[in-house]
């Protein structure tokens, strides 16, 4: 199963709406800094911006994260 369609049915069973809004990259600049590298741009954006880099979960995780 496809994990779009696996998290349309978690949210329909657990009802909730999740809610998306596509935001163009030149309307969203500090985005934009980061696969350029320009961080130094980015840090002026963004000035509370974590310096350190979180884990990205894996579908896994997000999808059955109480499944060992």
């Amino acid at each position: 199963m496809s994990p779009m369609r696996r998290f349309t049915l978690y949210a329909r069973e657990y009802r909730f709406v999740p809610y998306t809004q596509h935001i163009p990259g030149l309307e969203n600049e500090a985005a934009d800094c980061l696969p350029r590298l320009k961080l130094g741009k980015f840090r002026t954006l963004k000035p509370d911006a974590s310096a350190c880099s979180l884990p990205i979960p894996t579908p896994q995780n997000i999808f059955f994260p109480y499944q060992t």
